[in-house]
């Protein structure tokens, strides 16, 4: 990952800190926010507040982001997340996300894993 995109290593550290105001700042304030096939959510507390949700439902994740890719504006990354129930025991799964920007914030955040067995 080069420099430019240095943001992305930021984001993951928040998201598997599992701290939802951390992972706000990396948005802008009218982001459309898809998590998997659930309807989009709209603006940066509509998506703080279903992460802060979903982050109370596990006890952790780590991120592995195995390459990251850039067109313009758009940036995707894929690679594999842990995730730690509440029981601990571990779901391993791939992702991938991909990103738009609008003046240094993601203006568009779409995650594609499966978190039916979570």
């Amino acid at each position: 990952m080069n420099s430019e995109h240095e943001w992305i290593s930021d984001l993951f550290a928040a998201i598997d800190q599992r701290d939802p105001d951390r992972f706000a700042e990396h948005l802008h304030d009218d982001v459309r926010f898809v998590f998997g096939n659930a309807e989009p959510l709209y603006g940066r507390e509509s998506a703080r507040s279903l992460v802060a949700a979903f982050f109370t439902g596990i006890a952790g994740l780590a991120h592995q982001i195995r390459d990251t890719l850039a067109s313009g504006s758009i940036v995707s990354c894929r690679g594999r997340v842990v995730y730690t129930r509440l029981d601990g025991s571990e779901l391993d799964v791939p992702f991938a996300n991909f990103f738009e920007l609008s003046a240094g914030k993601i203006i568009s955040y779409e995650i594609y894993t499966d978190t039916s067995r979570l």
